[in-house]
């Protein structure tokens, strides 16, 4: 079961992560494999210990990320990830499942490998980000530069 897992999770970042990496075309390409919109807003403050929350609406199935505020582009990215592997495995949440992650039995059981799979994904996501930030290179020299160290093959 692991291997099918990390098989899924390696098989979604290469449909869904586009290159060079941009969050908005990501978010899109999430909302066309779930079949319903998906809109990202970056609000969340900082102290409020959340780093991200997906909400998606019974009846229409369009979906919400929240995601924090003026962060770097990577962390977005890795938090919008997250939430995003929630809607693509069609996780709801309740109340009875948030405290069951908490609690001990097959229910915690579930909502930890949950959150570890979102957390896998959503690192493969935020270094997709990272990838492509660090091709974003400008000028001829730098170019070059990157070339030499293997960061930039065009």
């Amino acid at each position: 079961m692991w291997g099918e897992r990390e098989s899924l999770i390696n098989a979604r970042v290469r449909r869904l992560a586009p290159t060079p990496f941009v969050i908005e075309a990501f978010i899109d390409n999430v909302a066309r494999q779930i079949g319903n919109p998906v809109h990202w807003i970056p609000s969340l403050s900082s102290g409020t210990g959340m780093t991200g929350l997906s909400v998606r609406c019974q009846t229409t199935g369009a979906a919400v990320i929240f995601s924090p505020a003026g962060v770097p582009p990577e962390y977005s990215a890795h938090c919008v990830g997250h939430e995003s592997w929630h809607l693509l495995e069609g996780h709801l949440c309740s109340a009875r499942d948030a405290s069951a992650t908490y609690r001990d039995g097959w229910s915690g059981c579930v909502a930890r490998r949950r959150e570890r799979e979102a957390e896998r994904f959503a690192k493969r996501i935020g270094l997709a980000a990272a990838h492509a930030t660090s091709l974003a290179v400008s000028d001829d020299r730098t170019r070059r530069l990157a070339s030499a160290f293997g960061l930039y093959a065009g």
